[in-house]
């Protein structure tokens, strides 16, 4: 698998694509579709019904081979009995879930936990921006997710999961510790008046400030662990259907047509 053909995230700015982007690959009968999703938890956003009727063409191709799905993230449990619910409480990925456990298609999580991403981040970046990297990614996701939360409890609740997911690593670092960090890299007191900050601070493609490039880098090591799982399930012969980030779908589209149809 060649992933020098993984688009950098200025070359993923360049291509202008909107989301969601989309794509499948055949040959020899053997199917790769990818679902480049926007991160929705809105049961009636427009792209649930495009993922339902992309997964029910694949689901009906009938070739003899294993299906495999491939879903964003940690593992979630299939525990809601309706599609709406599982929307609500896991976005697309929660969707893809119920709708491969109906067809008996099995589900893979494949991302590296956080302990074990941050213990390959911490070869390049301090830990303290590592661990903010982390508490900022889930403050940007939660303030969208728990309106009925306020500013400082989010802030708790990120603290706590950090620690929860990172672990033996994380030990030590607490809220002033974080709004220290927030301090010295925006100049700025971490306070409701901070959204735009905490809004970009986690995203790969700005770069204000070296949580960006963080980010880059944590969306790197995804994207290569994806691939090279995506490839060892193509080279056994298995169908493969992917439902990530549409920038995920975007970046890694060159390396997956190269592997489709030349193999390498």
């Amino acid at each position: 698998m060649n992933l020098n053909l993984l688009l950098t995230e200025e070359q993923f700015l360049e291509r202008s694509i909107n989301s969601p982007y989309c794509f499948k690959l055949e040959k020899n009968n053997q199917f790769l579709y990818y679902f480049g999703a926007n991160h929705s938890n809105d049961p009636e956003d427009k792209q649930n019904s495009l993922l339902r009727e992309f997964f029910q063409e694949f689901s009906l191709i009938s070739n003899n081979r294993e299906k495999i799905v491939f879903i964003e993230s940690l593992p979630i449990a299939n525990d809601c009995s309706s599609e709406r619910e599982m929307i609500i409480k896991h976005g697309e990925r929660g969707l893809i879930s119920f709708l491969a456990k109906e067809k008996n298609i099995r589900c893979l999580n494949i991302d590296q936990t956080f302990s074990e991403e941050a213990i390959e981040l911490i070869k390049k970046f301090e830990l303290g921006y590592v661990f903010y990297y982390y508490f900022v990614r889930n403050v940007r996701s939660w303030l969208k997710k728990y309106r009925n939360k306020t500013f400082d409890e989010i802030l708790i609740m990120s603290i706590e999961d950090c620690h929860k997911k990172i672990g033996e690593l994380s030990k030590g670092f607490d809220l002033n510790l974080v709004k220290k960090v927030h301090f010295e890299i925006f100049g700025k007191e971490l306070d409701s008046s901070e959204i735009c900050n905490i809004e970009r601070a986690p995203v790969p493609i700005y770069e204000d400030s070296i949580i960006n490039e963080i980010a880059r880098k944590s969306s790197r090591l995804r994207d290569e662990n994806l691939l090279r799982n995506i490839e060892k399930e193509w080279v056994i012969g298995n169908d493969v259907f992917v439902v990530y980030g549409f920038s995920h779908s975007v970046k890694e589209e060159p390396v997956l047509r190269e592997l489709v149809f030349t193999g390498l």
